[in-house]
């Protein structure tokens, strides 16, 4: 069955499921449908006495029949199935492709493996999930010397304070100029700046997640949005300036994060998705200790999915690089959605 992501059912399941990220918060779903134009709601599994048995967000996309396929979730790294304590996994497979069938969808993506042989995985690189502790300075010990430990020194040298703040001003005047920099400088599209707005107004002020910002004097280096919920941090988006140089400021970006995290009893800190052949991004969350999880989506459907279009990308990428910033806002702002 479907609910509403306000529904008093979904919401005290979710509020009590140790398992809980920002992306299971109905806050996230409702920012994907009101920044996109989406369908967001609830899909819970009940047993015959009503009690929830498994939950998960979805988003629907698609009206005409033949292109109908629901997302857990688009634009969202990683979000597993929420299962109740009790209940069996191994047929949860078996379940959701029998609810795909009934409503006649397309297919029906889970941004996570699901146990079994139903389904078509996807793999999609690794996550890498670092356990935060009480003593912030222990693990601080951990941290790679030369790629992590050293570069936040440099970054004291070089006088580099950091803020912390969960103010939308914040989010759209400080790290939407660096983020629209950075996915051009990267090549690849920006997301709309509405979805920055929805994002500080409905999720952000609401105490889930704060902006990162590093500085020198008053020019903003690096910064960052962190989701916060359930005692896990998530490092959902990251931007820099490159022609400051190297100053160790995204490592005292996350380094700040981190910090405050054990200092506020969370449980853990997910430096998210890391796709295949990006090694130095690999290579980064690695030396924060964090553990190197492998990643994989799995799509119910009658046949095998088809490829994502990196194609397409990569011959946008070099139009993005060389335009000017607003042209790739204009190119984000209408496409995005359509990425999906």
């Amino acid at each position: 069955m479907t609910l509403s992501l306000a529904d008093p059912m979904w919401t005290s399941f979710v509020e009590s499921h140790a398992s809980a990220t920002p992306f299971h918060h109905p806050a996230w779903a409702k920012v994907l449908a009101d920044a996109y134009r989406f369908d967001a709601v609830g899909l819970v599994l009940v047993d015959g006495s009503g009690k929830v048995e498994a939950a998960i967000p979805i988003i629907r996309l698609g009206r005409r029949p033949s292109r109908r396929r629901w997302v857990s979730l688009p634009f969202t790294d990683w979000c597993a199935p929420l299962i109740a304590d009790g209940t069996g996994a191994a047929a949860l497979g078996e379940r959701l492709d029998e609810v795909r069938r009934k409503i006649g969808l397309v297919s029906l993506e889970i941004r996570d493996g699901l146990p079994g042989d139903h389904g078509y995985p996807l793999p999609q690189g690794h996550r890498h999930v670092l356990a935060l502790q009480s003593d912030a300075d222990e693990l601080f010990a951990g941290f790679d010397s030369s790629r992590v430990r050293r570069k936040l020194r440099r970054a004291e040298r070089e006088d580099v304070s950091v803020r912390r703040s969960n103010s939308v001003e914040e989010l759209l005047d400080v790290f939407y100029p660096l983020h629209v920099a950075t996915r051009r400088r990267l090549g690849v599209p920006v997301q709309p700046r509405r979805f920055f707005e929805v994002l500080g107004r409905d999720y952000l002020a609401g105490g889930l997640g704060f902006v990162v910002t590093a500085y020198r004097e008053d020019t903003p280096l690096s910064s960052a949005v962190i989701l916060d919920y359930n005692g896990r941090l998530y490092y959902k988006f990251s931007a820099s300036d490159r022609s400051q140089g190297d100053v160790g400021a995204g490592q005292a970006v996350v380094w700040d994060a981190v910090r405050w995290g054990c200092e506020n009893g969370h449980r853990e800190f997910d430096f998210g998705r890391t796709e295949h052949g990006n090694e130095g991004l690999r290579a980064f969350k690695r030396a924060w200790g964090a553990d190197e999880r492998d990643l994989t989506y799995t799509v119910l459907a009658e046949r095998p999915p088809r490829p994502p279009g990196g194609k397409a990308l990569k011959l946008l990428g070099p139009v993005i690089q060389k335009s000017p910033e607003i042209v790739t806002r204009v190119i984000g702002r209408a496409g995005y959605r359509h990425t999906a």
